[in-house]
Order: C-alpha cells, then sequence, then structure tokens
C-alpha cells in the first residue's frame, strides 16, 4: 500500500493544532492510502506537542529554531510515497468546496501518487479570487514576488508563498533546504521551475487565523524573501547576473578611459592617470564578472546532471 506523510510544522500552535490534525484525519479516514500525519514541535512554550499527540498524530521535536530546519529534518526522516506538508494554524484548509472549486487535499494526493506530480502548489483561492485580496499587504507581496519568480524562472505558479503543498518521493529526497523560514516556499518553488519537474497549481480553501492565534509574518519576513529572491537569481541565472556586473563595469570603465584618450590624442600627454588606471580596473573587474558567470554556469550545468541521478533514483 502507498504511504503517505502529512506534515505539520508548529511554533506555539496550541489554539489550533488539534483541529489541524483532527480535520486531516478525517480528510483522509477512507483513502486508499497508510496515512501518517507528523507533527513537529519546534520549542513551542505552550502545549502544542501535548494536545497534537492527544489528538492521534505522531509527534517529533526540532530543537533548531526555524522552519527551515524543521522541513529538513521532516524530508531526511521521513519516507513516503506522498508528502503533503501544511501549517499548523488552520489556515490551510483540508476540504473542498464545490462552490468555489477548491479541492479536497486527498486529491493533492491524486495528483501526486496517480498522476505524477512531483510538487503540487496548494494555491489560496481567497487571495487570488477574482474579488481581490482580504489582506492587502499580503496580497501585494505574494504578487511582487510571484511576478519577479514568473519572469526569471518561467514559471506560471501564480501562489508562490503558500504552505500548503503536495510532493512527491523524488522531489523531497533531492531538495535541499538552504536558509528556510518564510523564504522557504520561494525556494521550492524555484527548485522546481530550475529543474522543470512537474507542478502543477490547485485552488485550495484558505481560513482566517481564529482569534487569540498570532500571525508571525513581519515586514521583516518580506525583505528576507526578496533578498532569497536576489540570492538564488545570483546563484541560478548566473549569466544574467554577472552579466549585468560585468556590463556596468565596461561602461563606467570605458566611461572613465575617455578624457585621458582625447588629452592623449590632442596633447601627446596624459595627465589624468589616476582616471585611466581606474578605467582599466574596471574594465579588467568586467571580464572578471563574465568569467565568473561562465563557470557557474558550468557548475550548474553539472548540478543539474546529478539532480537527474537522485531524482531518477528515488523514483525508481
Amino acid at each position: 500500500m502507498k504511504k503517505v506523510a502529512i506534515l505539520i510544522p508548529c511554533y506555539n500552535e496550541e489554539l489550533t493544532v488539534g483541529k489541524v490534525v483532527d480535520d486531516f484525519k478525517k480528510v483522509f479516514s477512507k483513502y486508499p492510502a497508510e496515512t501518517t500525519i507528523y507533527v513537529y514541535d519546534n520549542n513551542s512554550k505552550d502545549k502544542t506537542a501535548k494536545i497534537a499527540k492527544k489528538h492521534g498524530a505522531v509527534v517529533r521535536s526540532e530543537t533548531r529554531q526555524g522552519k527551515g530546519n524543521v522541513v529538513r529534518s521532516m524530508f531526511r526522516e521521513i519516507d513516503a510515497d506522498c508528502y503533503i506538508m501544511a501549517d499548523g494554524d488552520d489556515t490551510n484548509c483540508p476540504f473542498g468546496d464545490k462552490k468555489t472549486g477548491t479541492v479536497c487535499a486527498t486529491e493533492i494526493a491524486d495528483q501526486v501518487l496517480n498522476n505524477k506530480v512531483d510538487m503540487v502548489v496548494g494555491r489560496r483561492h481567497e487571495y487570488f479570487a477574482e474579488t481581490g485580496d482580504k489582506k492587502l499587504v499580503n496580497g501585494l507581496g505574494n504578487r511582487l514576488v510571484t511576478k519577479l519568480i514568473q519572469k526569471f524562472f518561467k514559471t506560471e505558479i501564480q501562489d508562490i508563498l503558500t504552505g500548503f503543498r503536495g510532493f512527491s518521493r523524488g522531489f523531497v529526497k533531492t531538495f535541499a533546504v538552504d536558509k528556510g523560514g518564510f523564504t522557504l516556499e520561494t525556494e521550492l518553488t524555484i527548485h522546481g521551475a530550475y529543474y522543470d519537474v512537474k507542478m502543477v497549481e490547485l485552488d485550495t480553501t484558505y481560513r482566517e487565523r481564529p482569534d487569540g492565534s498570532e500571525s508571525k509574518i513581519t515586514l521583516k519576513d518580506g525583505v528576507k524573501i526578496l533578498w532569497m529572491f536576489t540570492t538564488l537569481v545570483l546563484n541560478y541565472k548566473p549569466i544574467f547576473f554577472w552579466g549585468i556586473c560585468g556590463l556596468v563595469s565596461i561602461v563606467i570603465g570605458v566611461s572613465l578611459a575617455i578624457s585621458p584618450f582625447i588629452e592623449f590624442f590632442e596633447t601627446g600627454l596624459v595627465n589624468k592617470f589616476p582616471s585611466l588606471i581606474v578605467s582599466v580596473l574596471f574594465i579588467i573587474l568586467a571580464f572578471l564578472f563574465w568569467t565568473v558567470s561562465i563557470i557557474v554556469k558550468l557548475v550548474n550545468k553539472n548540478n543539474r546532471r546529478q539532480f537527474e541521478t537522485n531524482y531518477n533514483s528515488f523514483n525508481c
């Protein structure tokens, strides 16, 4: 029988974790696969772990703080054919709604197990409905990051930052969590787009946090996401990033060299040696940037080959 692992990373979610576990148990109660719900407690200061265990979840602990560390441990320790990850704050509803066209969590599992999809992105319907976003700040931030990633990584995924996702075994075992935190979802999406794995996006129901449950997303996290995007472009799109740096350097270098060259042709002398020296340095720097872009491009090409080898070995 196929195995489905429900992964719920938690930090201080005693108000909601019990309901989250119960909802997933109900949804998968008749699903034709061996389903286990895992709650990873990340140093919660409340009764998150105790409540999750009481409701029937397998509770494990990750003492290194941060969602990235939690997900890294989940992906390493758990073996399954399908992984479904959801937040412990009860915002990711596992039930479908025919009126809005949102899917049930079992349909996410079907996509992975039956249609061989590597990553199912649970698009938050309430954020992307035609009526507009409920939270303007989150909606604008989500759209900004989405447009950037769609442009640079040629993907049509609309909800880049959603935490409700399904994964194949091959994807989970070949994904190396780098930064984590609230940049984790960005990493997951770019990893899938860059390596051209099979991805689909399905509408899911997004619920507001209950009263008393505190949102952990801040403006600082938004800055982290944008910074993460910049570093990922540097790593995954070296020709673009280092090519631009080289182009800027060559323009500065040539601009600084114009005045000394004009002076030389008019008088046969060069008095502006500092400008000439700096211009030469910028021109050399430009060629160094372009050399780095080629080296990183070759390294990435080798990494893609290694990824294909590892991915195929886990999916056999």
